[in-house]
């Protein structure tokens, strides 16, 4: 039997008391060089490398995935229904990304908005609006 005391986030079941965690929410800005994952089976750096120990203890985990040579912003949370909120097409919650692209290719834009498949939903074309452009690289968003 499992009971629930909602003023102190404690379960009691069979028995035993479990102690919820408290929802906590992080904004990190992730720099070159950091995997956007909890921990690397290659030893690698992860954004987890930039939280301090006492902040890990609460067990986060980033939303999301920013390439290793991508910087930009990151949510890291214990929530994982807000996390799949963020993150599952289903939702579709719209996200904005500012892109630098060596080698700029007129056009490029257009190959760029074209629908994705991820999880077997197909997720609509994202908006790519070109920023700026000099011939050597271009910015997207």
């Amino acid at each position: 039997m499992t009971d629930f005391d909602d003023n102190e986030g404690v379960y009691n079941l069979d028995g035993k008391e479990i102690i919820k965690e408290p929802l906590v929410y992080y904004v990190l800005y992730k720099p070159t060089g950091y995997l956007t994952t909890v921990s690397d089976d290659l030893g690698r750096r992860t954004v987890m490398d930039l939280i301090d120990p006492e902040t890990k203890k609460t067990r986060i985990f980033p939303i999301g995935r920013l390439d290793y040579d991508t910087t930009g912003l990151l949510i890291l949370t214990n929530d994982g229904e807000f996390a799949n909120m963020l993150m599952h097409p289903k939702h579709e919650v719209k996200k904005t990304y500012d892109t630098w692209v060596a080698g700029y290719v007129p056009g490029a834009e257009v190959r760029l908005a074209r629908p994705i498949e991820l999880d077997g939903y197909t997720i609509r074309p994202p908006k790519v609006k070109l920023i700026r452009a000099d011939g050597k690289k271009a910015k997207f968003q």
